[in-house]
Order: structure tokens, then C-alpha cells, then sequence
């Protein structure tokens, strides 16, 4: 019984060791070619959606770096820059998304949710602002501040 057993397992084992998946290796020999490059939205520069609902604002840039090639078969990556030049800078990947809350004074307080986040196409990047409240379609003069940002594409 131990024997039929035996054989059995090695069996089985032979089985799994002689019919693996079949993986086919893609070697880059030059590597990839990394290009980075950072650029700001001022805050005049922010554009409104201004349609019936669900408003938004956007800033397009023109980013020559992402050419046919990279929309194609590339890597593009946008990371929100901080303190820029202080002794803590930081970047965040995107889509950045932070939850907040803003006292509005006797006890009360407004809670919402930012999102930055963005889309490319062959020589442009387009970057979106979205505050989960909406008070922006209630309150004209609120805008999102100056970001700045930092690309990078791979190919």
C-alpha cells in the first residue's frame, strides 16, 4: 500500500514539474529611456466645466515629451509636487485624493473630498480638480489653488 502510494505521489510531482506554463522572456538591452519634467497650473490658470452637473475644473499643458510612440507602447506617471525648494519637499502619486474639513466657524465644520487627477494624449496633459461638496457650483469665486506637478515617461 506505502509503494502504490509512493508511486502515486511521484506521479503526481512528475506531473507538475514537466508541464509548467510556457513564459517568453522580452530583453531591453539599451534600457528604458526615462525623460521627467515638472510644470505648474497657476491658479488663474484653473478652467470650469460649467455644465448642468458634476463640474470640475481642468488645466490643459503641452507636454511634447509624450509622443505617438509613448501613447502607444510608453509609461507616462504624474506625480503632485509640494514644498518645492524647502528642506521637506514631497510628491504624491495620482490620482491625489485627500479628505478635509474646514471649520465654518460656531461649531461648525464642512468635510469633503479633493481629487487631482489627470489624462494624457499625444503632446498634452490634461489635469483635473473635482471637490466632492460641489461648493464650487454654489460659490463662484472659490478656485483650486497653484499646483505643480512633475512627469515622468518611460519608453
Amino acid at each position: 500500500m506505502k509503494v502504490k502510494y509512493f508511486i502515486l505521489m511521484l506521479a503526481f510531482a512528475s506531473a507538475f514539474l514537466f508541464s509548467s506554463c510556457k513564459k517568453d522572456n522580452i530583453y531591453v538591452y539599451d534600457g528604458p529611456v526615462i525623460q521627467s519634467f515638472y510644470f505648474s497650473v497657476p491658479e488663474n490658470s484653473w478652467k470650469y466645466s460649467n455644465i448642468n452637473n458634476n463640474n470640475y475644473f481642468y488645466a490643459t499643458v503641452d507636454a511634447p515629451e509624450i509622443t505617438q510612440s509613448v501613447f502607444d507602447s510608453g509609461i507616462v506617471k504624474i506625480y503632485r509636487v509640494f514644498n518645492t525648494g524647502s528642506t521637506y519637499p514631497c510628491q504624491m502619486e495620482m490620482p491625489y485624493v485627500r479628505h478635509n474639513e474646514v471649520s465654518l466657524g460656531d461649531d461648525q465644520w464642512a468635510f469633503y473630498t479633493e481629487t487631482v487627477d489627470y489624462e494624457f494624449s499625444v503632446g498634452s496633459i490634461t489635469v483635473f480638480y473635482t471637490a466632492s461638496d460641489f461648493e464650487y457650483e454654489v460659490d463662484e469665486s472659490i478656485n483650486p489653488v497653484m499646483m505643480e506637478f512633475r512627469c515622468a515617461v518611460m519608453y
